[in-house]
């Protein structure tokens, strides 16, 4: 504010004083006062009302994290499912999530962390305490186990067709005949026969000659059946 405002605004306020009787400035003067109490308590009321946040532990702190996180998102799809009929016990689901990751040489979530997924995938699910007292137990309420794994979306690619099994389409033909030549290769390179697309990506995980930590892999195993292979005389 320039010099020449403020000496505008002292000179209206010394004019405003005039015209106000000693009795009206009273007045003015207690408003002021009370005004500045309310100000300074509702700053005392702000200060215990909201006290300090703390900070969460994000659930996602790594790249490798992540890639738990989805694998574990991806078992919980795969092996239960919504039923407000039925409850499961939080450690038996814990204790079946820890052998399959065991089983596939897999990094499991810590208890929490599973805590925290299930409740990404199914928010309906709620952790109660059931039974009696002595006998009681944390379930998951509204949770049950899947009685028949769904198979993992994969392209589904029979080599044994022929092309004249194949559907008209062009394109499709010619990723039917592409796919057979390299079945073809690799029965070769391998010495072994493989039913289909399926047999041979089973095999390349379990021999290890990819990743089966990725998420591919990780949703060709929840889904596996019976692998048909044989070994064929060496090229």
């Amino acid at each position: 504010m320039s010099l020449e405002n403020e000496s505008m605004l002292l000179e209206a306020k010394r004019d405003i004083k005039s015209l106000l009787s000693s009795e009206s400035r009273k007045k003015v003067e207690t408003i002021i006062q009370e005004v500045e109490k309310l100000s300074s308590l509702t700053d005392s009321f702000s200060t215990w009302s909201y006290p300090p946040i703390k900070a969460t532990r994000p659930l996602i702190h790594s790249e490798g994290n992540r890639t738990e996180i989805q694998l574990t998102i991806t078992w919980i799809k795969t092996h239960l499912e919504e039923d407000q009929q039925v409850s499961l016990p939080k450690h038996e689901v814990y204790d079946e999530y820890i052998d399959y990751c065991s089983t596939n040489n897999l990094k499991p979530l810590s208890t929490a962390d599973f805590g925290k997924v299930m409740k990404q995938v199914y928010p309906q699910v709620r952790p109660r305490r059931l039974g009696t007292r002595g006998n009681s137990r944390y379930c998951y309420a509204g949770l049950k186990k899947k009685t028949r794994l769904e198979d993992p979306l994969t392209p589904d690619f029979n080599f044994r067709k022929t092309t004249e099994q194949t559907a008209p389409d062009a394109e499709d033909s010619v990723s039917v005949s592409a796919s057979y030549l390299i079945r073809e290769w690799v029965e070769k390179l391998l010495g072994v026969k493989f039913e289909g697309l399926k047999e041979l990506a089973y095999y390349l995980l379990d021999k290890m000659y990819v990743d089966n930590k990725s998420y591919a892999a990780y949703a060709l195993l929840s889904g596996k059946k019976n692998v048909k292979c044989k070994s064929i005389l060496a090229f």
